[in-house]
């Protein structure tokens, strides 16, 4: 039970389209607002609700939420707008649940590094590796996965009050690492799916992660003539 404004971890809800639901308990006040906004695919996504306290004024009100911006790396906050001094404000509980099909894979973020500088302004050279060593929630985990995506600032391209345009690049091919003998290899992260979705990839046309085809538009990641690509 925590209080205050409260952020989820990263999460992977890219499957059903991006469809998910957020199911909120909180101990709060009848009729308190309760903002979610959540960070995935394309602008962020804003929910307000009055919490419903029945046969009282404070209490546990249970809430759920759908969205449909699901994407690789999404997060989500959770506020009591209308909290008071000496009034019940708790989130009691956060449950994320999100429809998939038989064989597709779940990736759960046991860590991330956000801030690796491409340029070491006092040794005057580009970075070339980064070390992650501390994977908090790997729980013994032998066999882990990695990515990374890139990002700069255009100066030449203000923001509304920022005064910069921030510019995102595809993520990278996912890297299998192997930590018993230390080993690594490239993998597509589709290895481990239904074999109906690895038939599709040798099929012309464009299909999403379950088998389906989709049309060029379809955000997120797509097979095309074999290949995986991020459409954004």
């Amino acid at each position: 039970m925590v209080a205050g404004l409260v952020y989820s971890p990263y999460l992977d809800l890219r499957a059903n389209g991006g469809k998910y639901k957020i199911i909120l308990t909180t101990l709060s006040t009848n009729g308190d607002i309760i903002r979610v906004e959540s960070h995935g695919r394309g602008e962020k996504v804003v929910r307000e609700y009055k919490t419903r306290i029945p046969g009282g004024n404070q209490g546990t009100s249970i809430d759920t939420l759908e969205f449909d911006n699901g994407s690789k790396d999404l997060f989500f906050s959770v506020i009591n707008m209308t909290a008071t001094p000496g009034r019940a404000d708790y989130l009691d509980g956060v449950k994320v649940i999100q429809n998939m099909r038989a064989g597709e894979v779940i990736n759960s973020m046991i860590t991330s590094e956000e801030a690796i500088d491409a340029w070491d302004d006092t040794a005057m050279d580009s970075v070339k590796s980064c070390r992650i060593s501390k994977l908090t929630y790997a729980y013994g985990a032998k066999t882990l996965f990695y990515d990374m995506y890139a990002t700069r600032h255009d100066y030449s391209r203000p923001n509304g009050k920022v005064p910069y345009t921030a510019i995102y690049s595809s993520y990278s091919e996912m890297v299998k690492v192997n930590l018993d003998d230390k080993s690594s290899e490239i993998v597509d992260g589709i290895e481990h799916i239904s074999s109906d979705v690895r038939r599709a990839r040798r099929m012309q046309g464009v299909y999403n992660l379950s088998g389906q085809r989709v049309d060029e538009n379809y955000r997120g990641i797509i097979i095309k003539n074999g290949k995986k690509i991020i459409n954004q």
